[in-house]
């Protein structure tokens, strides 16, 4: 799974770090458990000071036109279309709506450079898709009913297809649909790998923008990110 952050860090890169306050201010630091920050039973990556204190800039001016013209844009032209080179991956991901979900079009925009994703939904699909170029990087069938949101497939490109790799991309999809849909911060999903938690903020700020605050072991974000799969049907 480590290539899979390798590949976030080559290709969600085009960020400059503003001037930081001094390092004890935006360190990164992990927090065990009993730590009046952390209220789960693992440790938790507090990142939150340190994606605070990053600026993203382009030198490119096409780039800055593009995120400029995507703010308004009601994302139709993504409407049936697929990331490029994607496999389809089954989930089961019932995930309970307080409210109906909105009519189709744009879902969240971001606001800022500093917010790296934007999310549609056409005809019981939701398309993620990168804020600065508009990359579509995820697309997720679902079945939607007033109170459910029932995620069942998920569209995406793997460096390297392994059940690891489909896993640690269901994670990273289910990290965007509740920050971006539902609007909650919980921890993003890291891999299982030894990364200076200073490299690891950075490729979490690189692959999720701002809006990560905290991050998890993959194996221990899931139990925050994934809901309980749906039951089978009654046998006849």
């Amino acid at each position: 799974m480590i290539n899979v952050f390798r590949r976030l860090l080559r290709i969600f890169n085009p960020t400059r770090r503003a001037p930081r306050p001094a390092a004890s201010d935006t360190t990164p630091e992990w927090l065990p458990p009993g730590h009046p920050l952390n209220p789960s039973s693992f440790p938790i990556l507090d990142v939150s000071r340190f994606t605070a204190s990053l600026v993203s800039v382009t030198e490119n001016p096409a780039v800055a036109l593009s995120f400029n013209s995507l703010r308004t844009d009601d994302g139709r032209h993504l409407q049936g279309m697929l990331p490029e080179s994607s496999i389809a991956i089954p989930c089961d991901l019932p995930y309970p709506l307080g409210a109906p979900m909105p009519p189709d079009g744009p879902i969240f925009r971001s606001r800022k450079m500093e917010e790296k994703w934007d999310l549609s939904l056409f005809d019981n699909r939701l398309y993620f898709s990168r804020s600065w170029t508009g990359a579509l990087v995820y697309v997720a069938e679902a079945h939607i009913t007033p109170s459910l949101l029932h995620i069942h497939t998920l569209h995406t490109a793997l460096t390297a297809d392994s059940p690891e790799n489909r896993h640690f991309e269901t994670l990273q999809m289910a990290f965007l649909l509740i920050t971006l849909l539902f609007r909650k911060r919980l921890p993003a999903p890291i891999p299982d790998a030894i990364l200076s938690p200073d490299l690891m903020a950075q490729v979490l700020f690189s692959a999720y923008g701002s809006q990560v605050l905290a991050a998890a072991a993959a194996e221990h974000a899931a139990t925050f990110l994934l809901p309980t799969p749906s039951a089978p049907p009654p046998s006849p």
